[in-house]
Formats: structure tokens, sequence, C-alpha cells
């Protein structure tokens, strides 16, 4: 865009994010634009002063795997392979209680003037495993470990509904995201077999 001023922050657990002004005027008062569709912020001193709070995400940026915040203000966040992140934050994401269960959390976005709900689980899983839309009427997108915030590729796989309902969780045996993170880091194999669900 014509006049506009950009420059490159450094975030911890993303690498870099591009923000940009639209013109030289919103760059004196500081309104810019965070590339790569992860909204407006009026000030950058308000970006940056998220991104410094940020201390509850993990540093995956040397890693397979990326983190995307669903919710700066319950700090919720999803894992995601980095072959997906890429295309998973040009759109915004964020968070969506389970109706059955509220401690289940989703990643999903909504999308046209209806606000359907598109959830990224089911979005990642039809690029790795593209069915026809009769097939995806009767499948379920399921998470192996039962952390639904967990997006990995390798922790995804469609079900029908039976088996849906059979790979049930107990709450209290469902890993966290940060002891899924804890096993990725410390277990050497993990980073070079990235199809090991914890």
């Amino acid at each position: 865009m014509s006049g506009s001023i950009a420059c490159v922050v450094g975030v911890r657990g993303f690498g870099d994010f591009q923000i940009q002004a639209p013109t030289p005027a919103a760059a004196k008062y500081g309104v810019f634009k965070l590339a790569r569709g992860a909204g407006y912020f009026t000030q950058l001193s308000h970006f940056l002063k998220c991104a410094a709070s940020m201390h509850w995400l993990p540093d995956l940026h040397h890693t397979p795997w990326r983190a995307i915040v669903l919710s700066y203000r319950q700090e919720v966040w999803t894992l995601v392979d980095a072959a997906d992140y890429g295309w998973l934050v040009d759109t915004s994401w964020n968070v969506w209680w389970s109706g059955r269960a509220r401690w289940q959390l989703y990643a999903k976005r909504n999308t046209g003037t209806a606000r359907d709900t598109v959830r990224m689980h089911r979005e990642i899983l039809r690029r790795l495993d593209p069915k026809s839309p009769d097939e995806l009427l009767g499948l379920h997108g399921d998470h192996c470990n039962g952390q639904t915030l967990d997006n990995r590729r390798a922790n995804l796989r469609w079900l029908t509904p039976q088996e849906n309902r059979a790979n049930t969780h107990v709450r209290e045996r469902i890993p966290s995201l940060e002891l899924i993170v804890r096993k990725l880091l410390n277990t050497p194999a993990a980073r070079e077999l990235e199809d090991v669900p914890f």
C-alpha cells in the first residue's frame, strides 16, 4: 500500500511479526495493523505490552511446532505444526467452549454473514486428509489424546460418531498443553518424529 510504514517486532514464541501503519499519519499516532490477520491494535504500545506479557507461551521458534493465541485475556492458546502455522494465522482464531463440557476448549473462527463456526481441527484435517462433502457429514474430527487444543497433525484423525464417542477421556487423564510441549521438547525423537501424540 502506498505510503505505508512497516516494521518488524519479535515476539517470544512466535518469531517476528510485521506490523504496518496504513499511512504515515497513522504511524505518527501509533495506529498499526498487525500483518497476517492478527487484528488491530489502536496503540503500538498496547501491542508491545501484550507481547511482553506473553510469558505463559512456550518458545517454539526452533521446533516443528507453533503456538497460536486464541485469547490474550484468558491466556488460551493452541498447539499446531509449523507446516500449518502460515496459513492458519492468515485468519483470526478464538476460543470456543464445548456445550457438553465447559472445560473442553476448541480453536474456532466465524465466517460469512451467518457467522458460521469453523473449527481449526477440522480445517487442518480437511487439508491433511480431504473428504467429499457427503463423507464429511458422517465424520467427526477427533483429538487422539483428548486435548482439544492440541491441533498437531499427529493428534488429529477422522472418526465416525460412534468411534468418536468410544474415544472419550476422563478429564483428569487428558494432558495439558504445557505437559505435551514439555515432552515434545525433552524427547529428542519427538523433534524428528512428529507423529507421536502424547
